[in-house]
């Protein structure tokens, strides 16, 4: 039998958002969260999972959206494609993109009260040059006494959107996940499935019992739930609905069977 965690990002980009994940959590449908920690109100309801013992909270990484904690980043970050740009080209100064990681370690830190599970990030900049080497510097200043795990983005499952997959694979990710492997405070899910166009057109009960079906154990699902939301400015709402319910269904449980899958905790293993 095969451990699958399901894990859950964006917990504080909207009220709507986190209470589907805490949800979730309580149902033990999902076994990780990651936090979005520039977001104004985004402890939100975190006390409600900060202690649970069923699911591990990490930090979302953020350099792409909202405004950032450290002095440079305080105005607003760069769009997706012009963080990709800058970070290549490696004009962001290691200095500032470090400042920012602590910056958002220290918020998470200091309303879940202790250090994250994990580390992954929003729209995966934590695997974007640069700020994957940042990360690493600012985690060894840490010297944890625990691993922790940081979430590769390879090997990837690839079912729809293979243009997106592929730009991720080779322009991000390509080293990431061995660079991961070489470090002995961390380790890492051995495949990596998820990604989609959010579109509320595309079959998402299709798609995750492909995932479900392909992943490794101790392989690891990407998901993006919301409870409905009627009326927002939150991106993708209908897809992250579309989610939730199935996440909360009687189906996933039905497909982990057919698929002799345990839903579980990556750093239970």
């Amino acid at each position: 039998m095969k451990t699958v965690t399901i894990c859950a990002d964006d917990f504080g980009i909207h009220k709507n958002v986190s209470q589907a994940i805490i949800d979730l959590i309580n149902n033990n449908r999902i076994h990780a969260t990651s936090c979005l920690v520039n977001f104004p109100n985004w402890h939100w309801g975190i006390t409600d999972i900060s202690n649970v013992k069923t699911a591990d909270l990490g930090l979302h990484l953020n350099f792409t959206e909202g405004n950032g904690l450290s002095s440079f980043f305080a105005n607003g970050f760069s769009k997706i494609s012009q963080v990709l740009l800058k970070t290549h080209l490696r004009i962001y100064s290691q200095q500032h993109i470090k400042a920012e990681i602590s910056c958002q370690l220290n918020n998470f830190v200091k309303h879940v009260g202790r250090f994250p599970d994990y580390i992954d990030g929003h729209q995966h900049v934590h695997c974007f040059p640069v700020i994957q080497q940042a990360l690493f510097d600012v985690l060894e200043q840490q010297q944890l006494d625990k691993k922790i795990w940081i979430r590769s983005i390879t090997p990837n499952i690839q079912t729809t959107a293979w243009i997106k997959n592929k730009i991720i694979e080779l322009a991000i990710a390509y080293n990431f996940s061995a660079n991961i492997k070489q470090a002995s405070n961390y380790y890492t899910n051995n495949s990596f499935s998820g990604i989609y166009s959010l579109s509320e057109s595309e079959n998402f009960v299709t798609l995750m019992q492909q995932w479900l079906q392909q992943s490794a154990n101790n392989g690891l699902i990407m998901c993006h739930p919301a409870a409905l939301i009627t009326a927002s400015n939150l991106d993708f709402a209908a897809a992250r609905y579309q989610e939730y319910q199935y996440l909360n269904s009687e189906q996933l449980l039905q497909d982990c069977s057919q698929y002799n899958i345990q839903l579980g905790l990556l750093s239970a293993n």
